[in-house]
């Protein structure tokens, strides 16, 4: 069967409250002015830490600050964790985000460099976890792309992303487009990759489209049908329960400066946040005590009367 395009979901979808999910997007001039003019609802801005950039979003909406930390990284661990409390006081921001990115030292042996390097990840989440809580902190996979040298391969293992949650105790911010990313490059099947993971500690998802090369890692890439199908499934298992439930929805698409600027078309941008808006209703909805037998129908299966496959 087709996939519903991005519009015909809108159409399809019956708005309902955002109850427990708060919906966030890249900080963009497009989105801000999407916002401004009433033609997007959201919830939180997602921002990098930058000050000026911060205040300049806090005009319309609340913010929540994208951490540039990396746990795990051969060259110090994560420090000055006074400026992160100071920002998290500053902004609400909930969650302590941390990018698992362990790195093997060159001159080690295979075995005890990625041992030295799982444990030095796992000293580093520990680090957050002492200062801000486990409930407050959030670690995300990475992109691995086997062609290049990005990311290490280790960085995208579900048993070491596994070994991190459960010994810190700390949640998941899970990248869907990253987790598809690696699993291409590991020649994985997605929602096999994804099951390996501790889904279980799921608090963020971050949803945006896939890059099909390490040189587009980097771009604004609205979702595609693919992207879609994916997210229905994982909606479809936090309502199974086997998946944890985030309190934060976010789209990655778009962002600031004249490079990522030229690259973010508003009118995607709206038609994306609309479809997401709309996901995160029908997912509140469908966790309502009165509707929660139902399941997740989303739009391309609605429009089939909720059967076919």
């Amino acid at each position: 069967m087709v996939a519903a395009s991005s519009s015909e979901r809108i159409l399809a979808l019956r708005p309902s409250p955002r109850r427990g999910i708060r919906l966030a997007v890249n900080y963009s001039a497009a989105a801000a002015h999407l916002v401004q003019t009433g033609r997007a609802d959201i919830d939180l801005f997602k921002c990098p830490d930058r000050v000026s950039l911060l205040r300049e979003a806090r005009r319309q909406r609340p913010v929540y600050v994208h951490f540039p930390l990396y746990a795990g990284r051969r060259m110090g661990g994560i420090t000055d964790l006074d400026a992160v409390a100071e920002r998290l006081a500053q902004t609400g921001t909930p969650y302590v985000n941390a990018y698992l990115d362990p790195q093997v030292m060159p001159q080690a042996g295979l075995v005890s460099g990625m041992f030295d390097a799982i444990q030095r990840t796992v000293r580093d989440v520990e680090g957050l976890v002492a200062r801000f809580g486990a409930a407050r902190v959030v670690v995300e996979n990475v992109p691995y792309y086997k062609e290049c040298s990005m990311h290490e391969s280790l960085a995208a293992e579900p048993a070491l992303i596994r070994q991190v949650v459960e010994e810190t105790g700390c949640g998941l911010q899970l990248n869907l487009a990253h987790a598809r990313r690696a699993a291409r490059s590991m020649a994985m099947d997605e929602r096999r990759y994804l099951s390996l993971l501790p889904v279980a500690a799921l608090r963020v998802l971050h949803v945006t489209g896939m890059p099909s090369h390490a040189g587009q890692a980097r771009d604004p890439r609205p979702m595609t049908d693919a992207d879609w199908n994916l997210f229905d499934w994982v909606a479809d298992r936090m309502l199974e329960g086997t998946w944890g439930f985030p309190s934060v929805l976010a789209l990655d698409y778009g962002g600031v400066g004249g490079w990522f600027a030229a690259r973010t078309d508003e009118a995607v941008l709206a038609c994306q946040i609309a479809c997401l808006d709309q996901a995160a209703r029908r997912l509140a909805e469908e966790t309502a005590p009165t509707t929660r037998s139902r399941g997740y129908v989303p739009a391309h299966r609605e429009a089939d009367g909720g059967g076919g496959t």
